[in-house]
């Protein structure tokens, strides 16, 4: 029993090694596998030899065999080769870092390529200054993972280029849990700067308080289409602001996510702030509005005509010219409108203003046997094509009567005047008739001629005589005026009581004045301007602002200010420099 005893464990101590030793060889697989499956190659270093010792994989990994570390120091990136080299000699050379090192860095490989490695290892023998020397470490080709950040960094830059490029402000709505994430610019827009979370899309009173009432109930009407309908959610809304604007206006657009069971889980979009388009939209609409009704207000009549003839467009002119209700008209072809001795030459004009060279303008008979003047011009696309006709349409029908009435009138005066002419020339014998009769009288009136100038040469004389009477009579009227009359005119003038006939009072004077000799600069003052504005001058001339002058006369400000600028057209006062009031002082005479 012993014996066997013995040879038993003696069994067991042969066999302990080899199971240790097929333990380790499995171990070594199952490592081998996870490097194989993790992607990683093996390394060593021995500091003391300077010998780099690598498996299979990590040569396929480098795509190279270093043997040394200045080998491997030669295939690493020159951009790198500083980092790497400084970041090795410091975890080489300190005694007290026991971490494990791990950095990425790129090399060269012998086709001459860059691929992007990471590295790990650490210190695995010490020598007895605490320095290693020897270390081991994994590593794993990263390029692929490197061109995926490159290509994702740079779909981010694209992406966030398009969205600065576009100002709009992006939103992602998680409905689970009622939070939105937004951009700075969706912040922006809305004017919500304090926080990263807006809350709820409808029902935070963020949205109720600067939402207009009416667009609140149609975008979460549209909200919830889209939600439960999978309707397109595009709408627009006036939001109040907390500046000085009333509001703006603003486009939301978005998509929801659904999961597997058609729920609703997450809705991304974006805001837009549509405010200048939309100023822009309602300008042009209120000016097509007007344009509209100027066109729909016209006499004559507005149209356009598509290269068939077809009428696209008539104005409401069109039912007086055409007898036709505006309804019957608007696209029906033109051509039957006209009538029928006229048409071929309407459709041959057309066919001229298709051809987009000259403005034709012809007549033609219309309606009831209205005379129309039509002058159309080509109508292109916005690549310069002629696509129609446009022009205008006018009733000419009374002006046609009026020229064969001219044209009658015409034949008459013509009658009238061969008459006349026959009249005339009868007239003419008879005048040269009695210029021969004037002739004999002629030599008869040379002896009365002799006469009268005796008798002239007296009434020079007598003449003379009155002069010097008139000059004395003009001086004893001066006289009267400036001691008697003007006193009188200006003690009037200066009461307050007869303040309202102040600018008559002044007209009376400047018409005396103007009876004196050596006036006539004056006389021609009284003769260019009207009684209204003798006396707005004269208020002027007295230093009277406008103001002053619209009140002493019940009148408008503007209506002052027009005849002030009359006053000097009528005056012929053009240089601006001349100060109305100065001239009016030496014109006019008041005193």
């Amino acid at each position: 029993m012993a014996e066997n005893k013995s040879k038993e464990t003696l069994m067991k101590k042969i066999q302990e090694p080899k199971k240790k030793k097929e333990l380790i060889i499995e171990n070594k697989k199952l490592w081998e596998f996870a490097l194989n499956g993790a992607n990683l190659g093996t390394w060593t270093y021995n500091a003391r030899t300077e010998q780099l010792q690598m498996d299979q994989r990590a040569v396929e990994i480098y795509r190279s065999k270093p043997t040394t570390m200045d080998e491997w120091l030669s295939i690493i990136h020159p951009d790198d080769f500083h980092s790497v080299k400084d970041e090795n000699d410091a975890f080489m050379n300190d005694i007290h870092d026991e971490r494990t090192f791990e950095y990425e860095y790129r090399v060269i490989t012998d086709s001459g390529k860059v691929a992007w490695l990471l590295e790990r290892g650490r210190k695995i023998e010490l020598e007895k200054d605490g320095k290693p020397f020897r270390t081991a470490g994994t590593i794993c080709d990263i390029t692929k993972k490197k061109e995926a950040e490159r290509l994702q960094k740079e779909e981010t830059e694209r992406y966030n280029l398009a969205v600065n490029a576009t100002r709009d402000g992006i939103w992602d709505w998680n409905i689970k849990t009622n939070i939105i994430e937004c951009t700075d610019r969706c912040r922006e827009i809305i004017e919500y700067l304090d926080s990263d979370k807006l809350g709820y899309l409808m029902d935070s009173d963020l949205w109720e308080n600067h939402i207009f009432l009416d667009d609140y109930k149609r975008i979460s009407k549209a909200l919830k289409d889209h939600l439960e309908k999978g309707t397109v959610y595009n709408t627009n809304f006036r939001y109040r602001t907390h500046n000085t604007e009333p509001y703006r206006w603003i486009n939301s657009r978005g998509q929801a996510i659904f999961n597997e069971k058609g729920e609703p889980v997450r809705m991304v979009g974006c805001f837009r702030d549509i405010s200048d388009l939309k100023t822009t939209q309602i300008a042009l609409e209120q000016s097509e509005q007007r344009f509209r009704n100027f066109l729909n207000n016209m006499a004559d009549v507005a149209y356009e005509i598509d290269s068939s003839g077809k009428i696209t467009y008539i104005n409401k002119a069109a039912e007086n010219l055409f007898n036709l209700p505006i309804e019957q008209i608007r696209g029906m072809s033109f051509f039957p409108l006209v009538a029928s001795e006229c048409r071929q030459f309407a459709i041959d004009s057309h066919q001229q203003t298709l051809k987009g060279i000259n403005r034709e303008e012809y007549e033609v008979t219309v309606g009831r046997g209205k005379i129309a003047q039509f002058i159309n011009e080509p109508l292109r696309n916005k690549d310069g094509k002629v696509i129609g006709a446009f022009g205008i349409a006018r009733d000419i029908s009374d002006r046609k009567k009026i020229e064969e009435e001219l044209k009658e009138a015409q034949k008459d005066l013509e009658h009238r005047v061969e008459i006349r002419t026959k009249e005339l020339k009868s007239a003419l014998d008879e005048m040269i008739k009695k210029e021969n009769e004037v002739e004999k009288h002629k030599k008869s009136l040379k002896k009365i001629n002799g006469r009268l100038l005796e008798s002239n040469q007296a009434l020079s004389a007598l003449a003379r005589n009155i002069d010097e009477e008139k000059n004395t009579i003009e001086s004893n009227i001066q006289q009267i005026i400036n001691a008697k009359i003007m006193p009188i005119i200006c003690e009037l003038r200066n009461r307050e009581d007869c303040k309202k006939w102040h600018a008559d009072l002044g007209i009376i004077a400047n018409h005396l004045s103007g009876l004196v000799p050596g006036s006539e600069n004056q006389q021609n003052i009284n003769n260019s301007l009207s009684n209204q504005e003798m006396k707005i001058s004269i208020l002027i001339k007295d230093g009277l602002t406008s103001e002053q002058i619209a009140e002493n006369l019940y009148i408008s400000l503007h209506t002052v200010k027009t005849h002030r600028k009359n006053i000097r057209n009528k005056l012929k006062i053009k240089n601006e420099k001349i100060n109305l009031v100065s001239y009016l002082k030496t014109a006019i005479k008041t005193k």
